[in-house]
Order: C-alpha cells, then sequence, then structure tokens
C-alpha cells in the first residue's frame, strides 16, 4: 500500500511501472494529473479515491477502485 501526502498533485509517466504486488494506493484530491501509463502493468491495484478526477482516471483505465467519498465504499470491477 502506497499513501501521498496532500502536497502531491501530479504522478508522472511509468512511476509505478509493473509493480505487480502493488495492490492498493491513496491518491489525495488535490492530485489532478495521473499519467495514464503511470500505473502499467500494475495488476493487482485498486485505488482508493476521493475525488471525481480520480474516480474518472480509474474508470478510463479500467483501474478497480474504492470510493471513500461517500458514506459508503464500493467497487469498480472492470471485468
Amino acid at each position: 500500500s502506497v499513501a501521498f501526502s496532500n502536497s502531491l498533485t501530479t504522478v508522472e509517466d511509468n512511476a509505478f511501472k509493473g509493480c505487480v504486488k502493488l495492490n492498493n494506493v491513496t491518491l489525495p484530491k488535490e492530485c489532478k494529473n495521473v499519467s495514464n501509463i503511470a500505473f502499467d502493468g500494475c495488476t493487482s491495484l485498486y485505488i482508493n479515491i476521493n475525488s471525481d478526477y480520480i474516480k474518472e482516471y480509474c474508470a478510463n483505465n479500467l483501474i478497480d477502485y474504492i470510493d471513500v467519498c461517500n458514506d459508503f465504499e464500493y467497487y469498480y470491477v472492470d471485468g
């Protein structure tokens, strides 16, 4: 698991490329720029989301997520 401070605003290309054992990432709501290949090859990943931007990013990149914005949590399963 990886959690970032609120000062993180960008996740660059290949930041976690091939990290097949990475299973959980929490991105702060301040993060508004995540490369489409930042998590390339992270086959076990789901992201804790707390913003519409991160939710859209996960949906567009077929990444499972848990919505921590709401009173309940739910999973997006890509298939």
